[in-house]
């Protein structure tokens, strides 16, 4: 089973396009509770949704205060994936 799930990215990646990828999220000034950030996080959700894996991008106050799974916010944008599924 595992030998086929690394056949499985060895016959889909492409050098080229994980660079492209990496440009594209370089190129959003990330620090948290920033525009950037959450940029970035559409960035990311919409080239996973061009390849068909849905993501939602969650936001959250930058209070100090808010929590969000245990942790206080100090980050206002959350990317959410789907359960994976087993190869």
């Amino acid at each position: 089973m595992l030998r086929r799930a690394v056949r499985a990215v060895y016959d889909e990646f492409s050098p080229t396009r994980a660079m492209r990828l990496l440009r594209g999220l370089a190129g959003f000034h990330r620090v948290p509770g920033s525009g950037g950030l959450e940029g970035a996080a559409g960035f990311l959700a919409g080239w996973l949704a061009e390849h068909g894996v849905e993501a939602r991008v969650r936001r959250y106050p930058a209070d100090g205060k808010t929590e969000c799974y245990s942790f206080v916010t100090v980050s206002y944008t959350h990317l959410t994936l789907p359960t994976t599924e087993r190869v």
